[in-house]
């Protein structure tokens, strides 16, 4: 059984973990909405971007993806190249 209230910061964590580490980023901003029946996260950044076809092999999107199949979420990126990355998560509650 999932946990939004403990599975769902996790996810946010890491999507910001990875942007410390990644992107180059100046700026970050994470929009938190709450709906009646669901959440949804989106952290955006003005960084390098990233090629989301290319291998990544460490733990960051791996772990988002396994912890947004627990809750029943979504996970939407749109990144590119020198404009920035905009992950977006919804999960149901």
């Amino acid at each position: 059984m999932f946990d939004v209230y403990n599975d769902l910061p996790a996810v946010s964590c890491t999507g910001y973990h990875n942007i410390i580490k990644h992107a180059k980023a100046k700026n970050v901003n994470i929009t938190v909405k709450r709906h009646i029946y669901d959440i949804n996260i989106s952290i955006k950044d003005d960084g390098v971007g990233f090629d989301i076809n290319e291998n990544h092999t460490g733990f960051g999107l791996k772990g988002i993806k396994e912890r947004l199949q627990i809750l029943e979420g979504t996970m939407t990126i749109d990144t590119n190249y020198a404009k920035g990355t905009v992950f977006e998560f919804l999960i149901p509650l």
